[in-house]
């Protein structure tokens, strides 16, 4: 299991955060999120996005039984380009998703099947009128035994 979180504690007005990472070939990850904001903001969920100025971020091994081999690649507030919005969620000021938008969640419906060797990026944007707190946190499980069907 791989978590990639990042928390800005001073978020301006329209400002974003994007959390993107790139599922390896010949791997099959499951994703769940976790966003929130002091105040009202969107969250998108896009697929397949080219990721250009970027800045490795950390990802960090939940299955300490295991090494980091395998890891995906993360990157934090890239330049994206093209892609497919899978996702455009509100999200009501003051909140977070509670794991129950459609971008977040540990179970089905709530959770996303990743295609292989391709780039996904989530991306929370402050509207709130004012400087906010938010965060974004990407849950990435591999799947045991290849695609399930």
């Amino acid at each position: 299991m791989w978590s990639i979180t990042y928390t800005a504690p001073e978020l301006a007005d329209d400002g974003t955060i994007i959390l993107a990472f790139q599922v390896p070939a010949s791997k099959v990850y499951h994703m769940t999120s976790d966003v929130g904001c002091g105040g009202d903001a969107t969250v998108e969920l896009i697929e397949g996005a080219t990721i250009t100025d970027k800045v490795t971020h950390p990802v960090y091994n939940m299955n300490r039984e295991i090494g980091d081999a395998g890891a995906p690649t993360a990157w934090l507030d890239p330049t994206l380009a093209d892609g497919t919005v899978r996702v455009n969620s509100g999200l009501p000021g003051g909140q977070k998703n509670q794991s129950s938008s459609a971008v977040g969640g540990t179970r089905p419906g709530l959770e996303w099947v990743c295609n292989e060797n391709t780039t996904y990026a989530l991306r929370l944007t402050n509207l709130a009128g004012a400087t906010k707190m938010a965060f974004v946190a990407v849950n990435l499980y591999e799947e045991p035994t290849g695609r399930s069907g």
